[in-house]
């Protein structure tokens, strides 16, 4: 199912689906956890160097001195895209959007099993979309965009755990596969109780080799990818557009959190393909293309044909 030029007109406020509807958020080396906190520390390492015969004391001193300033914290929220990170750290003056973008795009970060573990696609346009565990992070002066990313890498890393990682092969999907389904999930909920139910319906719908028809694919290629990119913006339109793609898009649309992980992993089972929400979010799931037609009248949304 296509969008009216009417609905379309509103994708940007509040995205309708053939899955479903959702209001999107465009702009979703390792240090040690602080569990008292909660806080993920992205200090840049120091390396003080100390005399022969110095007080355990004098160290302390030493290294405590030597640390560079705590500048601010700085929270990503879930759902949030690789781009938004960009200019979030772009207007705390941490860095530009670009210099955070093309440190993402250039680095190295192999040494990250999640991202070592990626198949090369060139189809793919932000190669760690999804990988950036949204989190509230302390930045400290000094922290250049590579630093920062390498921290956020390392606490993805810890987030999907040795457990969740064994869930995601017995699921039969790749953990590539896995964070994209999670961030349409991301995109397309509004509180977190909904998304396995989501899930099923991607779920299902992959199944039955049916299009996802997911708009906050179409909104992540206007608002996170072309604004961001040189040469021939369209170029990745058919690879992101899950009304044109056959299956899941090139990679993931934005960096999910673990509810939406999880749900990618562990659906609801049911045997739904659609769903939609109304003003107040409540959602309606259908299994069949009448039911959905129904829906979309009880959730005051006229159907797109």
């Amino acid at each position: 199912m296509f969008l009216s030029s009417g609905i379309l007109a509103l994708a940007a406020a509040l995205v309708l689906t053939a899955c479903g509807e959702s209001t999107g958020n465009i702009g979703s080396s390792a240090e040690s956890l602080n569990s008292s906190s909660g806080i993920w520390s992205l200090q840049s390492s120091v390396t003080t160097s100390l005399t022969a015969g110095t007080s355990e004391e004098s160290t302390a001193s030493q290294q405590s001195s030597s640390e560079e300033p705590l500048t601010m914290s700085v929270t990503i929220p879930e759902g949030y895209t690789l781009a938004r990170i960009g200019m979030l750290l772009e207007e705390k003056g941490i860095c530009t959007t670009d210099e955070f973008i093309n440190a993402s795009q250039t680095g190295d970060f192999s040494e990250f099993p999640l991202v070592a573990q990626q198949t090369e696609n060139p189809n793919r346009c932000f190669k760690l979309e999804g990988l950036l565990f949204p989190d509230t992070y302390e930045i400290y002066t000094g922290d250049g965009p590579d630093a920062i990313i390498r921290r956020m890498l390392a606490h993805t890393e810890e987030k999907i755990d040795n457990t969740l990682r064994a869930q995601i092969k017995d699921s039969g999907f790749t953990v590539d596969e896995i964070i994209t389904m999670a961030s349409i999930i991301e995109k397309e909920a509004f509180g977190s109780e909904e998304m396995p139910k989501i899930s099923s319906v991607l779920h299902n719908r992959l199944s039955d080799k049916m299009k996802l028809q997911c708009d906050v694919t179409i909104t992540y290629v206007e608002g996170a990818i072309k604004p961001f990119i040189s040469g021939d913006i369209n170029r990745y339109n058919k690879y992101y557009n899950t009304y044109k793609c056959a299956a899941l898009p090139a990679g993931a649309i934005c960096n999910p959190g673990l509810d939406a992980i999880k749900a990618a992993v562990n659906p609801a089972q049911t045997d739904y393909l659609y769903f939609v929400t109304d003003k107040k979010n409540n959602y309606y799931y259908a299994a069949t293309w009448e039911e959905h037609q129904q829906n979309l009248v009880a959730a005051g949304v006229s159907s797109a044909t």
